[in-house]
């Protein structure tokens, strides 16, 4: 029973694959992301990225923030600075926060108080509860 389901689910991913790489050669942007998200999963990050950084340039922000904690984690803080202004000025909450993190600490950019407050503010505002607490504690340490 769990060979014909694994079965199956491999078929679906081959038609899934098949049918996103189509769209995402027409330049739709959701498929892109969903496109370079198989193929993550399937260890083929290079590929990934290529599709991460098509849909990102759209202006997809989940993409873009994607793209920011790709270069994050494999230290290119210029790079991750950049997805991460892109994808929060389209109002993705976790890459606001990420960005008031950088401004905070001077990753990628000169250390900003103020920038930190505006980013992580914005992100609080849209209940991003880690956004919330580093506000808070950034607002206490600047009136010590």
């Amino acid at each position: 029973m769990l060979f014909h389901l694994y079965l199956e689910l491999c078929k679906s991913q081959k038609e899934s694959l098949k049918w996103y790489t189509r769209a995402a050669e027409q330049g739709d942007d959701q498929a892109q992301l969903a496109l370079g998200r198989l193929l993550e999963v399937s260890g083929e990050s290079a590929e990934a990225l290529v599709w991460f950084h098509k849909a990102g340039d759209q202006g997809n922000s989940i993409a873009q923030a994607t793209l920011g904690n790709h270069y994050l984690a494999g230290f290119d803080d210029a790079l991750a600075f950049k997805w991460f202004r892109l994808a929060a000025e389209h109002g993705h909450s976790s890459a606001q926060y990420q960005l008031g993190l950088m401004y905070r600490n001077g990753r990628g950019t000169p250390v900003n108080c103020t920038e930190a407050i505006h980013w992580l503010r914005r992100s609080a505002e849209q209940d991003h509860l880690s956004a919330i607490g580093a506000l808070q504690k950034l607002e206490h340490s600047l009136k010590v």
